[in-house]
């Protein structure tokens, strides 16, 4: 019979011609593992981009930012709490979010007492702002060193990517 499976492990089709059912199987996995990195990548720019509506930063500030929050043991939803309560407590440059985000760094790593550092930290950012202590050592420049190495090693899509995989992501 035509669509059956003979004892030498190989899948007549339709057309009567057979298919080695390991091929078959290899072919279907492999589509499956391409689905789901699409699916990733669609997931990974609604997320993105759903933070970008959230807090006001671009994309790639976001992604630059997550791996320089990750780099010194905190989480881009760390960053992104603090960044909530600094807009809460008015911090605003009239430069936009990100550029509120590094002078407020600049601010914390200038304070030489840790214990100021911390009380100053929280202050701006709540108790997110503690997490944060490691990644403002460095000030904004620090950050801005980690932005550009996630950026080198290519952990970084365009603004315009993530808008592209969160649309998607819808469409799935």
């Amino acid at each position: 019979g035509k669509g059956s499976t003979s004892a030498g492990g190989t899948l007549t089709s339709l057309g009567g011609k057979p298919m080695n059912v390991r091929n078959l199987a290899m072919g279907l996995a492999a589509s499956a593992g391409v689905g789901a990195m699409v699916k990733g990548f669609a997931d990974a720019a609604g997320n993105i981009d759903d933070m970008a509506k959230r807090t006001g930063l671009a994309a790639e500030e976001i992604q630059g930012l997550s791996f320089a929050a990750s780099m010194s043991g905190a989480s881009i939803e760390t960053v992104e709490a603090a960044i909530k309560k600094m807009q809460k407590a008015g911090v605003n440059t009239g430069r936009g979010t990100f550029a509120d985000f590094m002078t407020a760094a600049d601010y914390i790593a200038k304070i030489e007492n840790p214990a100021k550092r911390a009380s100053e930290a929280m202050k701006i950012f709540g108790k997110a702002g503690t997490q944060l202590l490691p990644m403002f050592e460095g000030g904004a420049a620090g950050i801005e060193e980690l932005r550009a190495e996630a950026n080198r090693l290519g952990l970084v899509m365009s603004d315009e990517s993530v808008v592209a995989g969160a649309e998607l992501g819808d469409t799935m």
